[in-house]
């Protein structure tokens, strides 16, 4: 990954499908639409290398924006491009597992208290 990317973390139950996306785009929530239409496409076998050319205008949205939620989605490992296909990815799972594992044995060392003198 080339850069960092935001995303926001939950103290309570997501909800629904638009709720875990506007999780995965905090500073542009109009695009959480957007990445969930994207992502069912992608789920359905309708999303392709060329698809810039239809999708766009089935949802209503300028190709830019097209570009730049479907980015943001690859790069974040929710979809990943397999020959001329656009598929969901599992590396998004392995990122979140990633991060629990890194805190669960942040849980388990011994914690180390800075006193001041």
């Amino acid at each position: 990954m080339k850069g960092r990317l935001t995303v926001m973390l939950k103290s309570s139950k997501i909800r629904n499908e638009l709720e875990f996306f506007e999780l995965l785009f905090p500073r542009a929530k109009q695009h959480a639409n957007i990445a969930y239409e994207l992502f069912k496409l992608a789920k359905n076998g309708r999303l392709f290398k060329n698809s810039y050319l239809n999708v766009p205008k089935e949802l209503n949205i300028r190709v830019p924006t097209y570009y730049s939620v479907l980015s943001k989605l690859r790069s974040l490992g929710v979809l990943k491009k397999v020959e001329d296909k656009i598929v969901p990815s599992k590396t998004f799972l392995y990122n979140l597992k990633e991060l629990y594992d890194y805190y669960r044995s942040l849980l388990e060392s011994e914690v180390i208290i800075d006193e001041e003198e």
